[in-house]
């Protein structure tokens, strides 16, 4: 593999404007690596639905500032997403999927429902996602 591929890209956002470009970046990156479509698709719905956590977060915080990182690991590729928004609330399950007429509440458990693994943590100054998708193995 080309040794860009294997390096970890990092993309800064302060505006949902610019999360069209970290969609782009990771796009161009998974498929440098292999990722079949469903698995693009699938990772850039959960960075979207970080990074729009980040960025309410942030504009309660009255700052926006998320980093999205993306670097391949044995299995597949890790994305962290932090913010310096508001801190999550750390619960253990996601709650209950709202009724269909509310607006926002299920970003999480989309998150939950797409990747291997997630992690979330809130501490004073912003909050840390961390995801994991697997990735088939190149031939």
């Amino acid at each position: 593999m080309k040794e860009e591929e294997e390096s970890e890209q990092t993309w800064i956002v302060q505006s949902a404007s610019q999360a069209s470009a970290v969609r782009y970046g990771l796009t161009t990156w998974l498929r440098s690596r292999g990722a079949p479509e469903h698995t693009v698709d699938d990772l850039l719905v959960v960075v979207n639905e970080l990074i729009t956590n980040g960025i309410e977060a942030g504009i309660a915080a009255g700052r926006v500032w998320v980093r999205v990182d993306a670097r391949p690991n044995p299995r597949g590729v890790v994305v962290h997403v932090r913010n310096q928004g508001l801190p999550y609330r750390q619960v253990n399950e996601p709650g209950p999927m709202p009724p269909p007429s509310q607006l926002g509440g299920r970003g999480l458990s989309i998150v939950m429902s797409l990747t291997s693994s997630f992690e979330i943590a809130g501490q004073i100054g912003g909050t840390d996602a961390r995801v994991e998708l697997r990735l088939p193995r190149r031939v």
